[in-house]
């Protein structure tokens, strides 16, 4: 929008070769000031300077020397030209420049200049990404700074590089109104006047400009006609002639007197300056849009002329006859152009005295040195130019310029009643009685008017009325009593009147003084208007009440408004630059004559005059026109209402001047002559059509035409047209339109002879011959001649075209002087000797036409076209009669029997087009396009329809081709395009399109659901945009699809997801088969015999099954197998509702109401109910209904309303970008930012790039994060692939170098080039597998087996090679115990690699913890890795290719590529082969034994780990082991006719039948070992593609499922996604519908997955300061840095969290913590816990969370109450929120998030907190730090416990008595390694009160401090023998210090149990027993597990 100079392109290159040359554009303010427009373009090139400024047409400025059109400078070397409207500069280094003097500029540059150039232009390199550089090389992605840094500086003052206020930005209903096909719509309308160009200029970009233009200009027509104009201008500039569209969009062209408009117009007029034309221009065939000059006229500075009246050239440039201008650069030598000698004249001269030699605007001439001013004002104030002031009241008109002085209404004052300004021969006369109005020669018009070439303008500025001449005069009247004279000052000593001599002298201009001082206000006005006119900003002076001025409606006063810029039909360049005081129209608004009007209803400017919107005129005597709305002129023939003349305003509207004549031949016999008669002769000799009769003064020359002999039925054309002049002899023939014969010798055309004398060159599709004397022949090489003369030969003519006299009755006139009888006579008398010939026709032969053919014939559909009023040629019947050629249509139809070939020529008539398309011409040539395109889709489960529009559902899973070409149609290009559907959501009837294939020119390219953003070319995954083939196939982003489009016409886009579309051109009728129907426009044919019968559909459709389908499909069907589902009327009802399907017909202002008109909604809403029923209304599903519906809406032009609102589809967008209903369908990418600019496609809805960022696969980034291009190809910054098909060239997207760099390179041994999931890589040809199993059996990587029984963490396998091509990971295992310290089983799996670890633990099923944070599968990260669910293994997955898996119980797998191979180390040895040398250490010794080796690869511990059994390690014998060899436990592996059969060739079972028994056998065949070993020897037989039997039954390993899901052997290897209930992915992360959680450190956001996969994140305050955002159990969050513990320490003595101790005795109930519902991040649930005492006892703890309640009575253990029903331990609640445990001699709650509760069954209990949102209440406290407000009230209990009293303080104790407490605290005591992690002081004041005031026993206390001291992490020695506190253990079990009684469970064998870390001292289960309750057994002998409860055998299951 910069107002200022700048330059557009210039030589950047030092090669001093090179031509020098710039082109620079000077753009200036537009009277609508948000936008600006050309002022001017200059071009700097051989040291000339040439300047064309906006207005001047036909001109242009050359060294600030104006100059007429066509010139030649330099020696030929620079050629500037008129180009149809458009000035054309041509340079010898063929640069183009072409501007049409308004707007519109055109560089074209050759390719020599490639990389050469810089400016605003770009540098021409063929990469549009970096043409936005500095002069200094820099990329510059600021608009406005580019433009500042190419300003031009020395012509850029008082501008400004940018725009004010909103800059024009289209509102969105503006933009919607305005880019309808009723505006610029029209521009890209596929049946519109502009189509023949789309296919060679798009015209987006021009849509686009012109919608903003007419927003910045509120509608107005004229805009919307230029942007028209611009658009055809820049077609024909291609070559493609539009076709009359000015008539069909009602934007007609008004040209000058004396020419015409022609839709296809010369492009080279003829012209003066002939020798400057050259030969090229001449040659130019193809026509523009333009005004042509009339037969014998040139065109001369835009005006049409007599060749007589051209000028002459004077060095090198061209001046009009008569025209003076300065014949140097100092202005002393005057030339004038000299009428007779044709030549400039100079003699010497110079500028005035007050005058001085200087370039003004451009223009080198003697300008004043200064203006004077002349005021009158007010009562009569005068002040003449030398400054004398004087008063004068006289009433009379006086020579001021000419003023008329009024009387007041109290004839005490007076003012100025009239100005009259004489100039030019033109009066001008300003009243008080028109305000806002002028009088032109009596005529009164409205501002703004134009005279001459701008000669005089008048215009309204502020309050005053401006007229300005081009000499210097400027005058100004506010139609009041202000009138200012502003006069050069070159006119000194040349004036008179009241304004004084001008002669610098004040004495003698005189004057009688009066004393009146009224009138103030004009006179202050005055003063206001001569400071500002100095440039004085003044001060506010009007008020309301004083010198007021009253405002039309729609402006306001301004002190310094800007009236001229403001002004509708006004010239901005015309304004003066300094502001007035007046009144300024509102935004939006223009002064349309003297009131404020919109924009958009602004009126027209006709001849220099201007007419207000609705204005009926009168131009002419003969003409009345009207002012249309848009700026239209709409006039015709008619004569004044009040029977008067009119006036004739201006010389430019009169008739057209009779300056040439015309002859015609035409047809089959009609002529008409120089002076319009008509007459018919049937010979067909050859005649003289005009030659010169007499010899005076005129160029002789003859022309004749033979004509073609008669035959029957044929209309004898023009066989030879010759013309002879300047002594030669030219001739044309028939159809012969590329050569002239010249005397016998035959000239290509075009032909110049003698320097231009004649010319003969090609003109549409006839031939123009042009002589410089001004004849004109035109042959059109078949039957019409126009033959035209210059007025200069009347009466000098004879022959068929008459005498050219001027009179119409004597034209049969002969040589002898007289009259022939009749036509055929006259026509016999001027035959040609040449040839024997017929006069008239054959006897008896001669063609007659009935008045019932001729009544038909004049119809206009026939001849009568031609004379139709409102018919296309109705503006010409003015200038030439149409009767003649009517008459001769009329006769040659008649001939011909009516055949209308003969009305017109048919360029297409040689062109054969198929069946279904047709002919478009295209210049001369014209070619075949289809007439119609179809479209086939398929979508939903899926719903397909064919191209001829044929419905059906169909289920198939396979491969299928949905259209391909077929037929022996060389001219067709041969295609392919196939479907995979896959099943969702488990419903395997239902299937969906997930695999889009398309096979055109020699090249694959394939579309992946979900793979948004990307395609696969030849099966590599490309980012988008791609070209192949030569650009024939272009592959781009469109909204939220793909879209592949060919340069034939197949157009093929997918959603990523379910929906195909494929349109195909009617090029293809009847040459495509496939599901997509045979394209013959007959939908029944599609599917023989179907109807709606299913098993036909099948049937049929099973033939299109791809051929490949076997190798793409192992699993596929092609029809719905089972029970296909219903949909019953209750869901049909609710789904067909508004808030469902309903939505799609909702014709009331429905979302898609605009639609139903162009696409039907009843199939879609069909199909909607169908998919919903199936999916019972997952809302999923019904928003991909209705976005397919909504994309085919707009993909057919109709407008979608927002449907996702109403609908509860909401979209949400990716960084960097925004929602657009409607957005542009070819967004923006790095490798093609300009693709907005170029499309064709209608609207899409889309997720559209923020401004400055573009499309970079399928996010976007700003454009300084682009990648590179490689082979039509994007890359992705610091992308590396392979740049070959052989991988032997390794490239980068190098991002400083911005290309990219590629380097020779190759495939380690061992691998193979190929292409997996999409990319070509370097992959290895064989793999290596190392499982754990079992308990656990190890298989390395080369085969080796062992046991290894160790429970700390392992490195299961790694990287141990410094190669550093590959890429390093670790994989570790922890193990654990389950019953038995004899085995251990893999309890947790762990990978590290890219720089994050990630575990899978059995504590978790089918979860995978992220860097420590717990998540749900899938997870997905960079493209590097996946983790997945298959079955009921994880799979972790890499890029590089190693794989890890884990089925959370103990099955874990690590797969690595053999480019690992001897580069691993670990548990899985070294994956050389070789198995005997995986025994080694990681120091790289043997390892002596199985628990050395595992040992040496320990890499951490973990509580109570150990290397394994070291004593009493027996094992079962093989006598042991056969009793599970049978069907009931591990035989069914080895079985010769058992389900595993068929894989005992492909995987030997015996190792899995050792490792089976050897586990069973331990475990005395628990089912729990056993199915888990069988299950691993299914896994790996499926592994490897073996289909297994069913193995499970009811009684026999049974399948437990959870809830809504069900057992299958051979399941889909990924389950099927959910619905209705799907989470959100947010970076590669599920999160379950629901769910709340931090996405990121360091906590201040807080998400929530809502319905339909919608996030909702909203800020948060961040943690606590007791707390830090880290990551807990799995779950990132705000947790507290330390836990508080608050205990029950026995004798009645508790402490709280913050410290106090207190005491309570009797017999009550205490409520120790109350703790309300947390904040919704805490996902904390209500909870209490209370303790029962009698005296100071605990009886019970009870503890109520989650709805459930847990009581552990004293004197238990292994067991609890829940809800008062036994359970035993271990025990999980509420899908493990509680969890209940015993741990040694404690038992352990646990609540989820909250209370952990260890209660030792006797007197100690520990209750330890994390910090809550809510303070706690209870004997617990307050947990506010401050323990001093601990004491208790009865609020702080929740209410008054009754028969419970506070105890005395503690009873004082002899030294005997403490002594026994003392214990506790001896620092070498047993107790000693506890000081440090408990102190010990409270636990021996609660010692010493026990043993002093209580029982006496010490024991209770020395066993709480114990188990504080276990549970805090102490060392905690034995201690029992030393205080004498024995602890009796029960049958089967022995007491142990450290206990891990939890690991050693029943239940533990089939899950993990809710344990602690630390271990607890208490009883242990004997070896090989595990505890079943509290007893202990073998586990042959152990209960059940059942929704996390544990059963003893026999025991019942309640079932709920």
């Amino acid at each position: 929008m910069g107002t200022c100079a700048y330059t557009l392109t210039t030589i950047c290159n030092p090669d001093p070769t090179l031509p020098a040359f710039s082109v620079e554009v000077t753009k200036k303010e537009k009277e609508n000031s948000k936008v600006s427009s050309i002022s001017s373009i200059t071009i700097h090139v051989d040291n000339v300077t040439i300047t064309a400024v906006q207005s001047e047409n036909g001109m242009v400025r050359v060294n600030n020397h104006r100059s007429h059109l066509p010139i030649s400078l330099s020696h030929g070397k620079l050629r500037i030209h008129q180009k149809g409207k458009s000035m054309l500069i041509q340079s010898n280094f063929k640069l183009k420049v072409l501007y049409n003097w308004d707007d519109h500029i055109v560089i074209k540059l050759p390719a020599a200049l490639s990389r050469k150039v810089c400016g605003m232009c770009g540098n021409n390199n063929g990469n549009p990404q970096d043409d936005t550089l500095s002069p200094d090389g820099k990329q510059v992605w600021d608009i406005v700074e580019f433009g500042q840094s190419w300003k031009v500086t020395s012509e850029s003052s008082r501008c400004q590089d940018t725009c004010d206020g909103d800059c024009g930005r289209c509102r969105w209903d503006q933009a919607v109104t305005y880019k309808a096909e009723t505006w610029c719509g029209k521009l890209s309308q596929h049946s519109g006047p502009f189509r023949s160009c789309h296919d060679t200029i798009s015209p987006n970009i021009y849509v686009k400009n012109c919608i903003y233009d007419l927003c910045a200009n509120e509608g107005h027509r004229d805009v919307l006609c230029h942007a028209f104009e611009t658009y055809a201008d820049d077609c024909q500039e291609e070559g493609i002639n539009v076709s009359d569209w000015r008539t069909t969009v009602g934007c007609p062209l008004t040209c000058p007197p004396n020419s015409t408009y022609s839709t296809c117009g010369l492009a080279f007029l003829p012209s003066c300056n002939i020798p400057a034309v050259s030969s090229s221009c001449a040659a130019v065939t193809t026509c523009v849009d333009t005004c042509v000059c009339h037969e014998g006229l040139v065109l001369d500075a835009n005006t049409c002329i007599p060749p007589s009246e051209c000028g002459c050239v004077f060095r090198g440039l061209f001046y009009g006859l008569g025209e003076e201008f300065w014949g140097d650069l100092t202005c002393t030598q005057r030339c004038v152009c000299d009428a007779e000698q044709r030549q400039a004249v100079c003699r010497d001269s110079g500028c005035g005295t007050e005058e001085e030699c200087r370039v003004e605007e451009g223009i080198q001439d003697c300008y004043p040195r200064s203006f004077v001013v002349c005021t009158a004002v007010g009562a009569t104030h005068y002040e003449t130019f030398d400054g004398k002031r004087f008063i004068f009241q006289g009433t009379c008109v006086y020579l001021l310029v000419l003023v008329q002085n009024g009387h007041r209404s109290d004839n005490l004052m007076l003012s100025i009643a009239m100005v009259t300004v004489k100039v030019y021969n033109k009066t001008i006369s300003i009243s008080r009685e028109h305000p806002g109005k002028i009088m032109i020669d009596e005529q009164l018009i409205n501002l703004p008017y134009h005279y001459s070439e701008r000669k005089i303008v008048v215009y309204r500025h502020g309050q005053d009325a401006v007229v300005v001449t081009d000499f210097g005069l400027v005058v100004t009247y506010d139609w009041y009593s202000h009138v200012t004279t502003m006069v050069p000052s070159g006119f000194t000593n040349a004036l008179c009147g009241l304004c004084g001599n001008y002669n610098g002298a004040a004495s003698d201009d005189m004057m009688m003084r009066n004393n009146h001082e009224e009138g103030i206000c004009p006179v202050i006005a005055l003063y206001a208007t001569a400071c500002q006119a100095a440039g004085v900003s003044i001060g506010r002076w009007r008020t309301d009440n004083f010198c007021y001025i009253p405002c039309p409606s729609n402006s306001s006063y301004e002190l310094c408004s800007h009236t001229c810029q403001h002004t509708c039909g006004i010239d901005s360049a015309t304004c003066q630059g300094w502001c007035r005081e007046g009144c300024t129209c509102q935004d939006g608004f223009m002064l349309s004559g003297d009131e404020c009007v919109p924009m958009s209803h602004c009126g027209c400017s006709y001849h220099g005059v201007y007419y207000k919107e609705g204005e009926t005129f009168y131009p002419t005597k003969q003409e009345m026109c009207q002012c249309l709305f848009g700026g239209t002129v709409e006039c015709q023939n008619t004569s004044r209402p009040d029977g008067g003349h009119g006036k004739v305003i201006s010389d430019v509207i009169q008739s057209p001047l009779q300056l040439s004549s015309t002859c015609v031949a035409t047809g089959d016999h009609t002529y008409v002559t120089f002076d319009g008669m008509a007459f018919n002769i049937t010979g067909t000799c050859s005649y003289i059509l005009t030659q010169t009769c007499t010899s005076d003064n005129v160029r002789s020359f003859m022309v004749t035409i033979q004509k073609e002999a008669w035959q029957k039925g044929k209309v004898s054309g023009i066989q030879v047209l010759s013309v002879e002049v300047y002594g030669v002899t030219l001739t044309l023939k028939q159809g012969k339109r590329a050569d002239v014969m010249v005397d016998s010798i035959s000239h290509h055309l075009p032909t110049i002879l003698s320097e231009g004398q004649v010319q003969v060159y090609p003109h549409g599709t006839g031939v123009l011959l042009r002589t410089d004397f001004g004849l004109i022949v035109h042959y059109d090489l078949v039957q019409h001649v126009m033959v035209t003369v210059p007025q200069t030969y009347m009466g000098r003519l004879c022959g068929l075209c008459g005498n050219y006299n001027g009179q119409g009755n004597d034209e049969f006139q002969l040589s002898s002087g007289q009259l022939a009888p009749d036509a055929t006579a006259f026509g016999s008398a001027w035959k040609t000797t040449d040839t024997p010939c017929n006069d008239t026709c054959p006897k008896d032969e001669c063609p007659t036409c009935t008045e019932e053919k001729v009544a038909v014939l004049q119809k206009p559909n026939y001849c009568g076209l031609l004379t139709a009023p409102e018919g296309p040629f109705g503006s010409c019947h003015r200038i030439i009669d149409p009767v003649p050629y009517s008459q001769s249509c009329i006769h040659d139809l008649c001939m011909t029997g009516g055949d209308t070939h003969v009305l017109c020529q048919n360029p297409c008539k040689s062109l054969h087009c198929r069946p279904k398309e047709r002919c478009r011409p295209r210049g001369a040539q014209s070619r075949c396009v289809p007439a119609l395109v179809a479209t086939c889709w398929a979508w939903g489960d899926p719903h397909f329809q064919t191209f001829d529009g044929l419905d059906f559902d169909f289920q198939g899973t396979c491969t299928y081709t949905m259209a391909e070409s077929h037929g022996n149609d060389p001219g067709l290009v041969p295609f392919r395009v196939q479907a995979k559907n896959d099943i969702r959501g488990g419903i395997q009837s239902v299937s969906y399109v997930s695999l889009v294939k398309v096979d055109v020119y020699g090249q694959r390219i394939s579309f992946h659901r979900n793979e948004n953003g990307r395609v696969r070319v030849n099966g590599e995954v490309t980012l988008l945009p791609v070209l192949l083939a030569d650009g024939k196939v272009r592959v781009h982003p469109s909204g939220l699809r793909v879209a592949l489009e060919t340069d034939f016409g197949l157009q093929v886009s997918y959603d990523w997801n379910w929906h195909l579309q494929i349109n195909l051109s009617s090029s293809y009728y009847r040459h495509v088969r496939s599901l997509c129907g045979n394209f013959n426009l007959k939908p029944l044919d599609d599917i023989p015999e179907a109807g709606d019968n299913i098993t036909a559909i099948v049937t049929w459709a099973k033939n299109w099954k791809s051929a490949d389908f076997e190798v793409d499909d192992p699993i596929c069907w092609d029809y719905c197998d089972g029970v296909c589902p219903v949909c019953d009327e209750k869901k049909k009802e609710l789904y067909g509702g508004y808030h469902y399907c309903g939505i799609i017909k909702k014709s009331f202002q429905g979302p898609f109401r605009a639609c139903h008109n162009v696409m039907k909604p009843h199939d879609f809403y069909r199909n909607c109910l169908s998919d919903l029923c199936l999916s019972n209304g997952a809302r999923s599903i019904l928003c991909q209904v209705l976005e397919t519906y909504a994309v085919t809406c707009q993909k057919h032009g109709a407008m979608v309303h927002d449907w996702r609102t109403p609908s509860g589809c909401p979209l949400s967008c990716p960084e960097n970008s925004h929602y657009e209903s409607c957005g542009n369908a070819c967004p923006a990418t790095c490798s093609n930012w300009d693709s907005t600019a170029t499309c064709d496609q209608p609207c899409v809805e889309t997720c559209a790039c923020n401004t400055g960022h573009v499309l970079s696969g399928g996010q976007c980034v700003p454009v300084s994060r682009c990648g590179c291009t490689r082979d039509g190809r994007y890359y992705h910054p610091g992308e590396e692939f392979w740049g070959d098909d052989t991988c032997h060239s390794r490239c980068r997207c190098d991002m400083e170098l911005g290309m990219v760099v590629c380097e020779d390179s190759g495939c380690e041994p061992g691998e193979v080039c190929a292409v997996v999931k999409g990319v070509r890589r370097c992959v290895a040809n064989r793999h290596s597998i190392c499982v754990a199993t079992g308990d656990p059996h190890y298989t390395t990587f080369d085969g080796r087996r062992y046991d290894f029984m160790g429970t700390c963490v392992y490195l299961l396998a790694g990287l141990c090679s410094t190669d550093p091509t590959l890429i390093p990971f670790a994989v570790t295992v922890e193990n654990n115990h389950r019953g038995s310290h004899l085995v251990s089983f893999t309890k947790v799996v762990t990978m590290e690699v890219y720089n994050m670890t990630l575990s899978l633990s059995q504590e978790h099923p089918q979860k995978v913890k992220v860097n420590g944070v717990l998540l749900d599968l899938p997870f997905t990260h960079n493209h590097q890795l996946q983790v997945s669910l298959r079955g009921v293994h994880g799979f972790i997955t890499t890029e590089m290719g190693v794989t890890v898996t884990f089925d959370w119980y103990s099955y874990a797998r690590v797969i690595i590529p053999n480019t690992y191979a001897g580069a691993v180390c670990g548990l899985c040895g070294n994956a050389n082969g070789d198995p005997h040398d995986d025994f080694v250490t990681c120091d790289g010794h043997h390892a002596d034994n199985e628990t050395h080796l595992g040992d040496s690869w320990k890499v951490s511990d973990v509580p109570g780990c150990s290397a394994g059994c070291s004593e009493g390690c027996q094992v079962c014998s093989d006598a042991q082991k056969r009793a599970y060899h049978g069907d009931k436990h591990c035989g069914l592996l080895g079985k010769k006719r058992g389900p595993f059969a068929a894989c005992h060739d492909i995987i030997e079972p015996g190792p899995y039948l050792d490792d089976c028994l050897f586990d069973a056998c331990l475990y005395e065949g628990h089912q729990d070992t056993v199915c888990p070993a069988i299950a691993t020897y299914v896994a790996a037989c499926q592994s490897q593609g073996v289909a297994v039997r069913p193995w499970r039954t009811a009684a026999f390993c049974s399948p437990v499922c959870p809830l809504n899901q069900h057992y299958e052997l051979c399941g889909p290897p990924c389950p099927p996604t959910c619905q209705g209930e799907c989470g959100c992915v947010l970076e590669g992360r599920y999160y379950p519908r629901g769910e709340q959680f931090y996405p990121a450190p360091p906590c201040t956001e807080r998400c929530i997955c809502s319905e339909n996969g919608r996030l909702e994140c909203h800020p948060t305050p961040g943690c606590s300061s007791n707390e830090e955002c880290t990551v807990q159990d799995g779950v990132l969050g705000c947790h507290p840095r330390t836990c508080k513990q608050c205990q029950v320490l026995g004798a009645g003595v508790y402490s709280t969290f913050d410290g106090h101790l207190g005491n309570f005795g009797g017999s009550c109930t205490l409520l120790l913590l109350e703790l309300e519902r947390g904040e919704p991040e805490e996902e904390l649930e209500p909870i209490t816990v209370a303790l029962e005492q009698e005296d100071t006892e605990v009886q019970r703890v009870t503890v109520t969370a989650h709805g459930v309640t847990v009581v552990m009575d004293r004197g238990q253990q292994w067991e609890v109450m829940v809800d008062g029903e036994r359970h035993l331990l271990p025990l999980w609640l509420r899908e493990g929120a509680v969890g209940v445990a015993q741990v040694g001699s404690h038992r352990l709650l646990q609540v989820q998030g909250g209370p952990k509760i260890l209660y030792d069954g006797n007197a100690y209990m520990v209750l330890t907190l994390p910090p809550a949102s809510h303070r706690p209440r209870g004997l617990c406290g307050n947990f506010n730090g401050d323990p001093h407000d601990d004491d208790p009230d009865e609020e702080a209990l929740g209410s008054a416990p009754t028969n419970c009293t506070r105890l005395v303080p503690s009873p004082s104790c002899s030294p005997a008595q403490a002594r026994r407490c003392a214990v506790l605290a001896d620092p070498e005591g047993p107790f000693a390694g506890c000081h440090g992690v408990v102190l010990p002081r409270t636990y021996l004041l609660t010692c010493e009160r026990q043993v002093c005031g209580g029982d006496g026993d010490p024991c209770p206390g020395f066993q709480g401090y114990a188990a504080a001291c276990q549970a805090a992490g102490g060392a905690l020695r034995e201690w029992r023998e030393a205080t004498g506190c024995s602890l009796t253990c029960p049958p089967k079990t022995h007491y142990q210090l450290c206990a891990r009684t939890c690991e050693h469970t029943c239940a533990g064998v089939s899950a993990p149990s809710p344990c602690s870390e630390r271990c607890f001292e208490g009883c242990q289960c004997a070896e090989g027993l595990l505890f079943d309750g509290a007893r202990c057994v073998l586990p042959g002998t152990c209960g059940c597990l059942h929704q996390g409860r544990y059963f003893q055998f026999l025991q019942c299951i309640p079932v709920s």
